[in-house]
């Protein structure tokens, strides 16, 4: 299947050749392409604070999430395109 967007009908018949079909269509979007990988602008190599800012851009519409050790410690969708902000 292609990317992009798709329309999927419902229709039936039974063996009397009567016809049936849904009144609405379903619509989705077929997207399997990876965002950009996000950019990170600072990261501290020093800190005697907590928590830590990383800054950063990411894709619009994609999730960055921030791994300290292997264990996930913050998750944020961005939701405008090319915006620096806090991971």
């Amino acid at each position: 299947m292609e990317e992009g967007t798709h329309v999927v009908e419902l229709s039936a018949q039974d063996t009397s050749i009567n016809r049936w079909s849904v009144q609405e269509n379903w619509t989705f979007t077929l997207d399997s392409i990876a965002p950009d990988v996000p950019i990170v602008a600072t990261l501290p190599t020093f800190v005697n604070t907590s928590p830590i800012v990383v800054d950063g851009t990411a894709e619009a519409g994609s999730s960055v999430e921030v791994f300290v050790n292997g264990a996930s410690k913050s998750q944020i969708k961005q939701t405008y395109p090319n915006r620096h902000r806090i991971f």
